[in-house]
């Protein structure tokens, strides 16, 4: 299956946006990520039912509006402040059976108009958003940016250089693969993108920030590796759960098959609202058909649905465990 991460999720959504508003010459007035949520989870309960989960937000560094008006490009994400004339919110059922991206923007001549698209397939994992953090918000992200030196000497240095997007999820683009191992994974994290340009010599760089404590952590590359793709081969072909669901049985049997010669980084059990509940990747048995098996006894969860992910180098996958 053709997976598409999050980030380009998001991005398909507000694409769709762009390109169906109906304005009259208006330009779009800047606002927080958090002052939407509610009236676009309404919009996606109402669309797609009442158990609807927000697992994503983004917006972009430019809003480009040329299809409407030639040479016309907003812009996005204001560092200075974290507000956006556009933002981007992804909604899924807890089944996965359905999904909606809501994009909102608002008109500098007053009004607010709400966009939904349903056509993309999204292979994410329904999680809810935990945004209880004290940094979930655009404008604390924003702020602790400013505090972070690499982040402020970037800035210095490339003052015209715009983000790709900035993105709150529990698992961004590239933040498995270089925040450290001590970066807080609690709750959601934020993450800006520079894309970097190799013809006039300008870096990439990445930004993250934990929403729970305000910690950053942001690397600079000199070749523009941190962009985004919505193409990424999954490294993981197949898992298995026997049985599912899961009842009174003691043994529950896992299998991960992988591409040849791809060793999972990690495998484990994750709740509904991110938190890992038990690691698997220690007790996992391979064989030489590049395939683990997990065998585990997991009659002292609660009942309740559960997913068993799977991560390997930039791929995560993952599918749903019922617990009876």
């Amino acid at each position: 299956m053709k997976r598409i991460g999050l980030f380009a999720s998001l991005m398909i959504v507000t694409t769709f946006c762009v390109t169906n508003l109906n304005l009259s010459a208006q330009f779009l007035s800047p606002y927080l990520s958090q002052s939407e949520v509610e009236r676009a989870t309404q919009t996606a309960k109402d669309s797609i039912g009442s158990d609807a989960l927000l697992i994503g937000i983004a917006t972009q560094g430019e809003i480009d509006l040329s299809e409407l008006f030639p040479g016309l490009v907003e812009k996005g994400f204001n560092k200075e402040n974290g507000e956006s004339g556009l933002w981007g919110y992804l909604f899924m059922t807890p089944s996965r059976s359905d999904s909606i991206g809501v994009a909102v923007v608002k008109l500098a001549l007053g009004g607010t108009q709400v966009f939904t698209d349903r056509e993309g397939e999204y292979d994410q994992e329904p999680v809810a958003l935990d945004l209880s953090g004290a940094y979930s918000g655009s404008d604390a992200f924003a702020a602790q940016l400013k505090k972070d030196a690499i982040f402020t000497k970037y800035t210095s240095d490339y003052p015209n250089e715009i983000a790709d997007a900035a993105v709150l999820a529990w698992r961004p683009e590239g933040a498995a693969e270089v925040v450290p191992s001590t970066f807080p994974t609690d709750k959601p994290i934020w993450a800006i993108y520079y894309p970097g340009n190799t013809d006039n010599a300008i870096p990439a760089m990445g930004c993250f920030v934990a929403s729970g404590t305000g910690e950053s952590y942001c690397i600079v590359v000199n070749e523009p590796e941190l962009s985004v793709s919505d193409n990424l081969a999954s490294q993981v072909e197949s898992i298995s759960v026997s049985p599912n669901p899961v009842g009174g049985e003691d043994q529950v049997v896992i299998r991960v098959r992988t591409a040849k010669g791809v060793t999972p980084d990690e495998i484990a059990l994750y709740d509904v609202n991110g938190r890992e509940v038990r690691s698997l990747v220690n007790v996992a048995q391979v064989s030489a058909t590049d395939e683990y098996t997990i065998t585990v006894n997991l009659s002292d969860l609660a009942s309740g649905r559960y997913y068993c992910r799977v991560v390997t180098g930039e791929d995560v996958s993952s599918t749903p465990i019922v617990v009876e």
